[in-house]
């Protein structure tokens, strides 16, 4: 990973900037996409017969997460490219110590995520919410609770470690303190979520997720992060719609 020391204070700022616009880039275009765009996708579907009941409205969301992240992930592809940055440069090294690393650093971001939720439960009631996503997700079919699974699972993670970890957090690194760029990074990605989710009833979820998966991102590199990343949003997903067929009323 780069450092700041011995960098030029000009590099330092151009590496902020990169850092700022790369932040806007992808919270204007996920939300526009997640919001806007699928919203008139979703009535156009309507608007044909389709029909679609609140269930239906979450498969297509579902569907919708593929085509979306691979499009932010191509966006951040060119950004690197265009910079000239190597795999090694967005912090893809791949050793048994990094794999060990993030498989106990996902292990780790469950138990920590178990008790922000458990905080945020305590903070911000969200009743109507949990009801909505109860009932939506137990009536909806199985290919798309797959496929909300492995996008959100798989696919998400994949590509906002590499946006979020190895390309913002890594510019931040270069100009900051290491301390500096994880917590803005990590405080940012959770921002960033709030906005396109419209929602802060996971606020301490995400800034607690975020921040380890930032330190362990910094310490063992974007490749441990995304394997940590994956193993917390594979479990959480799953879990979540197991536990909705649980306690759905029949």
């Amino acid at each position: 990973m780069s450092a700041s020391h011995g960098v030029g204070r000009g590099a330092r700022t151009a590496l902020v900037w990169s850092a700022a616009a790369a932040v806007i880039q992808w919270t204007v275009t996920e939300f526009t996409m997640r919001g806007p765009l699928t919203h008139l996708f979703v009535e156009g579907l309507r608007k044909t017969g389709a029909g679609l009941s609140p269930p239906a409205r979450l498969e297509v969301s579902a569907f919708l997460i593929a085509p979306i992240t691979i499009t932010l992930g191509a966006m951040f592809v060119c950004r690197a490219r265009r910079d000239g940055l190597t795999p090694p440069g967005l912090g893809y090294q791949c050793d048994r110590r990094r794999v060990v690393a993030g498989a106990l650093g996902g292990v780790a971001a469950l138990m920590v995520s178990v008790l922000a939720v458990m905080a945020d439960s305590c903070l911000v009631a969200a009743p109507a919410i949990q009801e909505r996503f109860i009932t939506r997700v137990s009536a909806a079919a199985i290919p798309a609770l797959v496929a909300l699974v492995l996008g959100n699972g798989v696919l998400v993670p994949v590509v906002e470690e590499f946006a979020w970890r190895g390309y913002i957090q890594t510019r931040l690194v270069g100009a900051w303190s290491p301390a500096a760029a994880v917590v803005t990074t990590a405080a940012l990605f959770a921002l960033k979520h709030v906005v396109v989710d419209g929602s802060v009833v996971r606020m301490t979820t995400l800034l607690t997720g975020a921040f380890t998966l930032g330190l362990i991102g910094y310490r063992y590199g974007t490749a441990a992060s995304t394997m940590a990343h994956v193993i917390l949003n594979v479990t959480g997903t799953a879990a979540s719609v197991a536990v909705t067929f649980l306690i759905a009323p029949p």
